[in-house]
This record gives structure tokens, sequence and C-alpha cells, in this order.
């Protein structure tokens, strides 16, 4: 009843093939470069793959407006689109796709409709193909709103009957431009033209359900989507991704214990294709559509009540299935006081990590890529929500399942502990990672130095603090905490050294900074000397170059920085 927008492959044949390779052999040797393909729709193509047809001229043609567009010269890619369309002969929308993929792909909403302007001219009638690409420079490139006026157009001059391809394209554009308004004209427009609904496109309201942080409208749809389909692996990791952004842990862990079930049994089969883009070997058939499913954005009340028999059923069905495929070991946590416990030192000597490893041969690479991500997703959630003892419990199950944690697990993990206070644990941990050639993040040391800096342990926090090569301003956190640390510590001395080094690194200064700085050197060596009149004077000069400092910033004063002031001063 739909039409996809793009066709599963092109027909050639051996004339096509031989002429295409020596125009692209040539394409080669005058720099000409090869385009890509856009990643954004399900079923795109290589544009080598497109170029093998009739009328290579044209495919040539394109090709030189693709590469001026790309080196900036609009003005020679705009004519040799009209040379284009001056073309005597038969034209058709094939003849202007190539161009029209890269302008989605970039985007370039202009050019797009440059193009249509000429196939307008030559009154080529455009296709699904050429339209979703339009459509998709548009929304991509903020021009929603014209986007939907055109799509109107072509509707009202029987041009064109949008499909559901099109109207997941549109509602892809809606997320981009985070616009309730649009979403619901979209889904409007769908339920009038019975579009139905796929995987696509409860993927894309998801998507905007957590822009809006609305968790029970991702329940709403997690619900719906179960009544129609058996979870896909793709759409479980989409779901755990959603869950654990709004931080509901409970509904994320279902899910992925559910998704490590399934992983066990053996039955997902998804794949890479050719652009990059993960693809489950199952059909995506759309959902016919019915009358006033929904209201808006929002599931209508009544529509949610008939849904709620079969949803309860699908949700039985998974705990069912908990209880009846293998699942992984679980593991009791231990209290986290007092010494290292038992679950930390198995993390820490990786007893786990040779278990299962013939499980891992069962399962193909793409799963195993997202059953990581999901994972990560989820100890990544529960640090945001510092709940360790799940993130540990997690991190073992991934160890169980032969799954090799990236730095992004273990970044995710040091947070969690971090939060719980165990930053020797958390620093063994980073020592591990680096004797596995496992490089920590940036930010993981930064946690590590704030770590050492609240229990006042200044070396360490230093030396984790020097192990980060990034300047970004978000690292003068840092070296505030480590600041903090010397003022409770009473090491001036320190602390010019590391201002030595936020100078040398370029690192922008915030208030707080200012603010440890006042309380640090806005006061004599005390409590070794009262002060003389000397002291007093190199006292009001620190105080002098700091205020000096604060102004080339643009920084104005705060209060705590007047207080840590004043309260100097009347102390000198």
């Amino acid at each position: 009843m739909h039409r996809n927008l793009f066709k599963a492959a092109w027909r050639t044949n051996a004339a096509d093939l031989s002429n295409a390779w020596k125009v692209r052999k040539r394409c080669w040797k005058n720099g000409i470069c090869r385009t890509q393909s856009s990643n954004t729709f399900p079923v795109s193509h290589d544009f080598s793959n497109y170029h093998l047809r009739n009328n290579v001229g044209s495919r040539f043609a394109q090709l030189q407006v693709v590469n001026a567009l790309r080196m900036g010269d609009r003005q020679r890619a705009s004519k040799i689109l009209l040379n284009i369309g001056e073309v005597n002969g038969y034209l058709s929308a094939n003849d202007f796709a190539c161009i029209l993929e890269y302008c989605a792909h970039t985007p370039d909403p202009l050019f797009a409709m440059e193009t249509w302007k000429i196939m307008e001219k030559k009154s080529i009638d455009i296709n699904n193909r050429s339209c979703g690409f339009i459509l998709q420079a548009f929304s991509k490139g903020g021009y929603i709103k014209e986007a939907f006026d055109w799509l109107d157009f072509l509707g009202e001059n029987d041009r064109m009957c949008a499909a559901l391809p099109i109207f997941n394209i549109l509602l892809s554009g809606c997320w981009s431009s985070k616009s309730l308004n649009y979403v619901n004209y979209c889904l409007e427009l769908m339920d009038n033209q019975l579009a139905g609904k796929s995987e696509v496109t409860y993927w894309e309201l998801l998507k905007f359900a957590v822009l809006q942080r609305n968790l029970s409208t991702v329940h709403k749809i997690c619900k719906e989507y179960a009544s129609y389909y058996s979870p896909s692996v793709i759409m479980l990791r989409k779901f755990i991704w959603s869950f654990s952004k709004l931080g509901d842990l409970k509904s994320a862990d279902a899910s992925l214990q559910y998704l490590l079930a399934l992983a066990r049994q053996g039955s997902p089969s998804i794949s890479i294709s050719a652009t990059g883009k993960y693809q489950s070997s199952t059909l995506d058939i759309p959902i016919p559509a019915k009358k006033m499913l929904y209201k808006g954005f929002w599931l209508d009340n009544l529509a949610f009540l008939k849904f709620e028999e079969n949803l309860n059923n699908s949700l039985g069905y998974m705990e069912v299935m908990h209880t009846t495929l293998p699942r992984a070991h679980k593991y009791e946590i231990p209290s986290c006081t007092g010494s290292l416990s038992a679950v930390q030192n198995n993390i820490l000597h990786c007893e786990l990590i040779e278990k299962m490893k013939h499980g891992r041969k069962m399962i193909s690479r793409p799963l195993i890529n997202l059953l990581r991500w999901s994972f990560n997703d989820v100890i990544h959630a529960c640090a945001e929500a510092n709940k360790y003892q799940l993130a540990e419990h997690l991190f073992l199950q991934m160890l169980d399942f032969g799954l090799k944690p990236s730095r992004h697990t273990y970044h995710g993990f040091v947070k969690a502990a971090i939060k719980r206070k165990e930053v020797a644990f958390c620093t063994k941990v980073v020592e591990i990672m680096q004797e596995r050639n496992i490089q920590p993040y940036n930010d993981t040391f930064a946690l590590l130095s704030i770590g050492h800096s609240k229990q006042l342990e200044l070396d360490l926090a230093e030396f984790f603090a020097d192990k980060i090569s990034d300047n970004r301003p978000k690292y003068i956190h840092t070296y505030n905490a480590l600041l903090a640390a010397c003022s409770i510590m009473d090491k001036p001395e320190r602390a010019v050294r590391l201002l030595a080094k936020i100078k040398k690194l370029s690192l922008k200064l915030n208030i707080r900074t200012y603010e440890l700085l006042f309380k640090l050197f806005g006061t004599v060596n005390s409590p070794y000397e009262k002060g003389n009149l000397l002291s007093q004077v190199d006292v009001a000069k620190r105080v002098r170059a700091i205020e000096v400092d604060m102004a080339k910033s643009g920084i104005g004063h705060s209060y705590a920085s007047m207080k840590n002031l004043v309260y100097k001063s009347s102390r000198r």
C-alpha cells in the first residue's frame, strides 16, 4: 500500500557498467571526488551505485555540481545546473537525484529549492525519492515550515501523495526544530491520510518525548509499540536509551535484561549496512492507520484504554521471557564501607572476564555493540541517580557476559563510584585501565582529581589534574577543587604553583576561582605571623592584581568574593 522512498537496487546492463566505470576513472584523474551517500535514509545507496545507470553524461554533470558545492563555488554549481536544465530531450527526476541527495546530506535547502525550480521549469514530475531529499534538506536546514508548505503545494496540485516514509522525514525535521506544534500537525496529517506507523515513526516520537523530558509519553509510546510489535533488539536499544536519559532506571534495567535474554537465546539477527546503519533482519511492516489513534502528540485517553489489555499481555510476555530464557548471574552486592568488597576485588582482578567466552562466538559484532551501548547508557544513568550498587551489578553482568567494557563504560562506573566516595577504588580501576592500554577520558581524570581534593589528598589530586590534556573551560572546576583543598590545608605555596599551571594551560578562570584566590592570598601568612606594614602592602598588591585580572576577564564581584575580600581586609 505504501511506496518506499527508495528502491532497493538499480538494474544495469554490461554496457552501462563499462561506460560508467570509464567515466569514473576520468573523474578521478581530473581530481573530481566521488561523493558520499547520505546515511539518513533507511535504504540509501552510495552514489557509485547510482552512477551505474543510463545517461552517464548526466551523472557526470551532477558530479560536477556536487564537487563545486563542496568547494564552495556556488556560482559555478548554479551554472552547471542550468546547463543540465537546458539539455534538449527527455529529463527525469533521476537526472537531479544526485544533487538533491547531496543537498539533503549537507544540508543545503537553498540549492535544493534552486534545483527544484529547474525541474519545475522543465515540467519534470517529482518522485518520492527526490521529494524525500528536498524535504530532508528543508527540515535539517531549519526550514520546517517551508517543508510543510512545499508538501501542501504538491498535494494541492495532485503532484504528490505523501507516504509514510515522507512523514517520517518530516517528524525527524520536527525533532530538529524542537517544535511540538509541528509534531502535532504532522501527526494530524498522518491520521488524515491513514499513513499508519512504522518502527521509524516510533523512534522519531521517542526522540521528541525525550527532548520534552516527558517520561509518561515514553511509556505510552512503548506500550503502544509493544501491542503491535515483538520488540526488536534495535528498538529495545532505543527504549533503553530513552528510559536512561529520563532517569527511569527500573524500566531501563528491565528492558536491558530482556535484551540480554534475547542475546543469550541467540535469536536476534542484525547487521550493518554499507552506510553504517544498524538494521534488523526482520521487516519493518507499517501498522495500519486507525482514525483518532492520536490527539496530537499525546495519546488520547480512550485510545489508551483500548490498548491496555494488549499492553499488559505484552508486558506479561516479557516477564515470562525473563524467567524462561538464560540470564546473567545475579550477584549479592555487599555494603561498600571500609575495605574493598569482594565484588570490587573481582572487578579489579577481572576474574570474570574469561567466563562465557563461548557465548561471544554466538553473537554478532553489531549485537555486541548494541549491548555495550545499552549497558553504558544505564550505567551512566546510575551515576546521575547516585545508584552505585546497580552500576556495580551491571558492570559485573557485562564481564559475566563476555562484553569488554569501553572507556565510556569505565567512565560511567567511576562516576557512580566517586559519588559513593570510593575514591581509592576508582584510582585502582583507572590503573587497571591503563595496564590494558585503555586511555581514560579527561573527564575521568577530572573526577578522580576532584575526588582526591575533597579528601584533601593534594598530591594525588594534582597528579590526576596534570593528566588532563585539554583546556576547555569546564576543567577549571578541577583546579577550583584543588585550590579549595589548598585553602583548607593552608597551602598557599601549592596554590601559587597551581595558578601558574592554570595560566600555562590558558584555562579561563571563573568567579569561583577568584573567590578562592581572595581567600588564599587576601591576608598575610596567618597564623604564622600577625603581619607588619610591609606584609600588609604585599597583601594589598596581591588583592589589586587579582582584581585587575578579574576586570580583564570581564568578571564582576560576587557576594562570596566581596565577603572574602572584606573579611581578609578586616583581619589585616
